[in-house]
């Protein structure tokens, strides 16, 4: 695999097959733009005219659209890289833990530990870690809560502009992965 310097800002990797991509961005397209689905799970629904303002749903809609055969989207960030991940088999994990939390936030965070208030854990891998809800006000509360977590502030400042609807509507789970990339994966309801 090529170093992350090597590429473009913006890279695509992970190719899902074409039927699989097809499949999971026309649940997604369907989840973001409102469905009986998404109400029953307790998303609200927007109609096209909003999507069309400018909206959360509709800049996650456009970033899903843009990843084609894709499900993930890398973005370097100075030295580091912030990975989205819209795989269909991790969205339906991070949905059924946001759904099973007896108070679930609007991030969920995997973390080192779940003995101590959540300002004195740091961020870590999902195996093994302990996932924490957190609720959040804004987008720039999202990445505080990051940095307070290990995250560097370059890296957290970045977080509202690639994780749309972040500490608004859209819930998201954040964790590093095997490289020490930082991960977001938004929150959806999975039909």
């Amino acid at each position: 695999m090529a170093n992350i310097r090597d590429r473009p800002i913006v890279s695509i990797v992970n190719s899902l097959s074409s039927s699989a991509c097809t499949r999971a961005g026309s649940r997604l397209n369907n989840l973001i733009f409102g469905n009986r689905h998404a109400e029953q799970d307790g998303y609200s629904s927007l109609g096209r005219s909003r999507a069309m303002n400018g909206s959360p749903q509709a800049s996650l809609r456009s970033l899903i659209d843009g990843l084609g055969e894709e499900s993930e989207q890398l973005h370097r960030v100075g030295d580091q890289v912030l990975r989205l991940n819209l795989k269909p088999d991790d969205l339906k994990l991070w949905h059924d833990t946001h759904a099973a939390m007896l108070e679930p936030g609007n991030v969920l965070l995997a973390c080192e530990s779940d003995g101590c208030p959540l300002e004195a854990t740091r961020l870590t891998w999902v195996v093994g870690a302990a996932i924490r809800s957190a609720a959040v006000n804004s987008p720039s509360d999202a990445g505080a809560l990051l940095k307070r977590l290990g995250i560097s502030d370059s890296l957290a400042d970045a977080i509202p502009g690639h994780c749309p609807g972040v500490g608004d509507d859209i819930p998201w789970a954040f964790y590093l992965e095997r490289h020490g990339w930082l991960t977001a994966c938004p929150i959806l309801p999975v039909t």
